[in-house]
């Protein structure tokens, strides 16, 4: 019974000395359950590859080759085993894996289309801390050897073969000392293909680099050193292409897999691969600790986490100026839902051209009532008959009319006063109307006609009871209604759009309208392969994520002065307050709404749905509070929900700094401040968490 994988010795090692060892795995296992069914991908799988070897790692698909290259990274975790590269652990600093020392090159191109050549090779040569020169002369050289079309040429142009290529030269573009390559050449002419193999026996002949390759050409793996050959999670046999094809008595690589298979059906059949190798040996001197960028200088350090980190951000910045639905929907969309609200939600409506028929004779106190009636917002048409106003209020000359009753000033004195018995009052009085309103339809300005009509009642009725019967109190209200947003009330604004509709609409559309387009951008970046090559090539999730949120922020801090003037100069916003503190909170609603979608965008889930979640959110947070709903009308199970929504608050405080005037010393303006602070801070954390 053989349990490991038979060994035939390799030709990598020329030079006679002892063969120094590049990658090591021990007993690595690896198993799925899904929907009850196990299923294994890698099994006590074990592999050996010498430092400075070709190595092709063959099988059919689903024989675990990718999961396995994957894990080397750290890209994958496995359920038990152990590897070690060039002797020691997976993500030892001295490894520089991920990062300089690591060359991968996945199935997927891994590329992005809205870049160019030259601007995909810089990314690559920047997070490999390649200086820009020799990066740029470097990728010119592999372009014209690879045929690759001008470097301006936009990856989206590019065809399979071609991004192929591109994303084989960001692989090999620094030398490093492991190269994976995951089915590099996939889509390529012959002629490609044979200058690929070129550069991959240059690059390991000339710098010692180990280069372990997958591919289902088996041909192609007669160019290489060594030969792994792969089966349901577990390593057959590896050797020299030669030496295989002897021991199996075979003319081709095909053969000889299929014995293989062969044997391992009847072995399985028997018993199943099992058997524990001991602990690989840590081998300390196959790696030189000068060449590592990680050492005991902190100032190197911070200095190698600047130089990534601004390659990240530089790439991510590109995406976003190149996106040009992001570019029209930042700055137009914001501006143009504000500019609607606000129109549709505008000053109160005038010029309202109303009909009235005075039924007063003689003519008394009724004129009083007609002439309170404020004529900015009122436009009185009289009529003699109610037949014609009726005519001309369906023909819609005007929108409606009302009739002023024959004893005006008798039924007005007679309800101040209460000078007939309460038996009369309510069988006649009671049931008759000192003026009467006829409309077609209920609107806002409806409401707006019966609002000022009841104003001139109001100041008609404190005229009679000051001038005959000389005691105004009779006709004044017991009740004071005082605006709860700002005083005095506006003749001009009677919703208070400028003190309120104006405010509430601009800091949501704003969080709503960057809710959505980071969502879409960062589940488009995040959902890549890109991300997990570019973890592979040392940068990390946190350099990801503050690159997304400064490239997110930039366009809204540019068009932040415009949407200022807009709500301010042309609507007519109240500012009261202090410009800069009305800035800082629109822009902290921003970063709220940005960081709320980077969470939502990391969920595993498709992109509609994730749009979905993102409205559900939307319409949620109007009903608890963050519309013209207050969130204390709310059932007590529903309240702790208004703390996820930080738009709720970041209204209350804008109103509070434009309307009253109110800076940081105010305990709602400046809470809402700490709050928005902790639940950015919050969140990025737990991003990184998830990301990590």
């Amino acid at each position: 019974m053989t349990e490991s994988p038979a060994i035939i010795n390799s030709e990598c090692n020329n030079n006679g000395a002892e063969e120094q060892v590049a990658v090591e795995s021990r007993n690595l296992m690896l198993t799925y359950f899904d929907e009850g069914k196990t299923t294994t991908v890698l099994d006590k799988f074990n592999i050996k590859i010498p430092k400075g070897c070709v190595y092709a790692l063959i099988g059919p698909s689903g024989s675990g080759k990718t999961t396995y290259l994957r894990s080397l990274i750290g890209l994958k975790i496995l359920d038990a085993g152990e590897t070690r590269l060039f002797g020691l652990t997976l993500g030892h600093p001295l490894l520089d894996i991920p990062g300089c020392g690591l060359g991968y090159m996945p199935q997927d191109t891994a590329l992005n289309d809205n870049l160019t050549i030259s601007e995909i090779i810089n990314y690559f040569g920047a997070l490999y801390r390649i200086p820009n020169k020799e990066c740029k002369a470097k990728a010119k050289v592999l372009c014209q050897r690879l045929g690759l079309p001008e470097e301006s040429r936009s990856i989206g142009q590019l065809s399979g073969g071609q991004k192929r290529r591109v994303s084989f030269i960001c692989t090999l573009i620094h030398k490093p000392r492991l190269m994976i390559l995951d089915e590099p050449t996939v889509g390529c002419d012959p002629i490609v293909i044979e200058v690929m193999w070129q550069c991959i026996l240059e690059i390991a002949r000339s710098f010692g680099t180990t280069v372990i390759v997958t591919t289902h050409y088996l041909e192609e793996a007669r160019k290489t050193d060594m030969i792994g050959f792969m089966r349901k999670g577990h390593l057959l046999a590896q050797g020299s292409p030669a030496k295989i094809m002897n021991l199996y008595k075979v003319s081709s690589i095909e053969k000889a897999f299929a014995i293989m298979v062969k044997q391992d059906k009847i072995r399985r059949s028997i018993t199943p691969p099992s058997g524990t190798l001991g602990t690989i040996k840590e081998n300390k001197t196959t790696l030189e600790p000068s060449k590592s960028p990680f050492s005991s200088n902190n100032t190197f350090r911070l200095k190698t986490y600047l130089q990534i980190f601004l390659a990240v951000l530089h790439r991510v910045l590109l995406i976003y100026i190149k996106s040009k639905t992001y570019l029209i929907a930042t700055t137009l969309l914001t501006l143009t839902l504000i500019s609607l609200s606000a129109i549709c939600f505008g000053p109160t409506p005038h010029n309202l051209d109303i009909g009235f028929i005075n039924n007063e004779s003689p003519v008394e106190y009724s004129h009083s009532f007609i002439h309170s009636i404020n004529t900015h917002i009122i436009n009185l048409v009289e009529y003699n008959d109610t037949g014609e106003a009726e005519d001309d209020m369906k023909a819609g000359k005007i929108r409606a009319y009302l009739t002023i009753s024959l004893d005006y000033t008798e039924k007005m004195i007679s309800k101040l006063t209460f000078s007939q018995g309460s038996s009369k009052i309510n069988a006649s009085l009671a049931s008759r109307r000192l003026v009467t309103l006829y409309q077609l339809k209920a609107d806002m300005h409806s409401v707006t006609i019966v609002h000022y009509l009841t104003k001139a009642l109001n100041a008609s009725a404190w005229r009679i009871s000051r001038h005959v019967l000389h005691h105004p109190m009779l006709a004044q209200s017991p009740i004071l209604n005082v605006d709860p947003i700002a005083e005095p009330e506006l003749e001009e604004d009677q919703y208070n759009s400028r003190n309120y509709f104006i405010q509430v609409f601009t800091m949501h559309w704003s969080f709503f309208v960057f809710l959505y387009l980071s969502i879409s951008t960062f589940h488009d970046d995040i959902t890549t392969p890109l991300y997990e090559r570019s973890i592979s090539a040392g940068s990390t999730p946190t350099q990801f994520i503050l690159s997304h949120l400064i490239s997110s922020l930039l366009l809204p801090s540019l068009i932040s002065l415009p949407v200022m003037i807009c709500i301010i100069d042309i609507f007519h916003a109240t500012a009261k307050g202090s410009l800069f503190l009305t800035w800082f909170i629109y822009l902290v609603n921003i970063v709220s709404a940005i960081v709320t979608a980077f969470l939502m965008a990391t969920m595993k889930l498709d992109m509609f749905i994730v749009l979905c979640c993102a409205s559900a959110y939307d319409f949620l947070s109007i009903f608890c509070g963050a519309g013209n709903i207050s969130a204390d009308a709310l059932p007590y199970f529903m309240k702790p929900l208004t703390w996820v929504f930080p738009n709720k608050h970041n209204n209350e405080a804008m109103i509070r700094v434009m309307v009253h005037g109110d800076g940081l010393e105010s305990p709602l303006v400046y809470k809402t401040v700490i709050y928005n602070l902790s639940y950015i801070l919050l969140i990025l954390y737990i991003l990184r968490l998830i990301l990590s």
